[in-house]
């Protein structure tokens, strides 16, 4: 999110998608990047043709994490994207080199990179300007301390915390239950990267 946030202040088209599970899911980053193609009115082919086109007059980035092909199109039409639009990144954030391996970057014209672990002052930072952006209540330190120990240097893992704490049913009239909420992020993030590794 903070490479998404710097192209932004640069001004470069740029997108993040969360997901990327589809063609479609490209589709969606691509009219983020390229705001001022309208696409509401046509097929999804032809909205995708567009947006090819505004990438190819004019060099963005794709963010795509939790990547996984599901078809020959997406391929094809990532690899139309490559050398046009300036790059389609591929965050692969797993710990083993085997399920590495298994995203196989070279087919989809991408660069993947392996996320590197972020430091404890990284993680505190990014909880505190997120946390703040979604009007939740002021964490006490020692709330912060375990959730950034919890996140073991994994930036997604913190954003998955956060988007889990907008939920009512981790709150308490004292506060958060820190602990429940490590718990749950953790089951979510490893099920995520499960269910990525075995798309395909």
């Amino acid at each position: 999110m903070e490479l998404h946030a710097r192209l932004q202040r640069r001004g470069v088209p740029c997108a993040y998608s969360p997901a990327t599970v589809g063609l479609d899911s490209i589709a969606r980053a691509l009219e983020r990047a390229y705001p001022g193609v309208n696409t509401a009115t046509m097929g999804r082919r032809t909205a995708r043709v567009r947006l090819w086109y505004a990438a190819d007059r004019r060099a963005g980035v794709l963010l795509l994490d939790h990547f996984s092909c599901n078809g020959s199109a997406m391929v094809a039409f990532l690899r139309r994207l490559h050398g046009r639009i300036a790059g389609v990144l591929t965050a692969v954030d797993v710990d083993a080199q085997q399920e590495q391996l298994r995203m196989r970057p070279w087919r989809y014209g991408a660069l993947s990179v392996r996320m590197p672990l972020a430091s404890a002052r990284q993680l505190r930072a990014m909880l505190d300007r997120l946390w703040s952006s979604r009007g939740l209540p002021r964490l006490e330190a020692k709330a912060v301390q375990a959730l950034v120990e919890a996140a073991r240097g994994r930036a997604g893992w913190i954003v998955q915390c956060v988007e889990l704490a907008g939920e009512p049913r981790y709150w308490r009239p004292f506060g958060p239950m820190v602990t429940v909420l490590c718990v749950d992020t953790e089951a979510v993030v490893r099920w995520q990267a499960l269910t990525m590794v075995c798309a395909d």
